[in-house]
């Protein structure tokens, strides 16, 4: 069975430039944010200041412009995957807020790379930074499962449906989403 093509001037069916550009970009500070977590708090801070941009920018995007037309597979497939991409979308975005506000709550300094530091000028709240940081590292651990998902579906999609699922996030669309 021969891969469907993709058709760049489906509106529905393709991402724009920009959309790419963030998806990958998002998950390229996603994983390093994971990896350099428990090894240094400077590197994980610095990395998180200069990516919460980008990711809070991401997911208002997806929300604000909506998802790629569904694959022609079966409903409840359709159906676990929107809910997986919002369950992602959910925990990238909880991962950048809860992040931007654990040092400020927790009344520490934000430690950028052990090259420099500021703080924020804010009453120390530790039962919210408590609570911030384990949404904080739920979302993290449900973010790289999530992730997985996300990645072996593509996979799936690519080598064992032969449909343009994975393509679609590689190949921009005129018009795309």
């Amino acid at each position: 069975m021969a891969i469907r093509p993709h058709n760049p001037r489906d509106p529905f069916g393709g991402y724009a430039p920009t959309t790419i550009i963030l998806h990958w970009t998002t998950a390229v500070f996603v994983i390093a944010l994971y990896v350099v977590h428990g090894r240094n708090a400077s590197t994980h801070i610095g990395l998180g200041l200069i990516a919460a941009p980008f990711l809070l920018w991401r997911v208002t995007r997806r929300f604000k412009r909506g998802f790629a037309r569904i694959s022609d597979l079966s409903a409840a497939f359709n159906v676990t995957s929107r809910v997986t991409m919002f369950a992602l979308l959910v925990c990238v975005l909880a991962l950048a807020v809860t992040g931007l506000l654990l040092p400020m709550l927790r009344g520490d300094a934000y430690l950028i790379f052990d090259w420099t530091s500021f703080t924020v000028p804010f009453p120390i709240m530790p039962e919210a930074a408590m609570i911030a940081e384990t949404v904080h590292s739920i979302a993290g651990h449900s973010c790289m499962l999530l992730a997985g998902f996300h990645i072996i579906d593509g996979l799936t999609h690519h080598f064992f449906d032969k449909d343009n699922v994975l393509v679609r996030i590689l190949r921009p669309a005129k018009n795309g989403k």
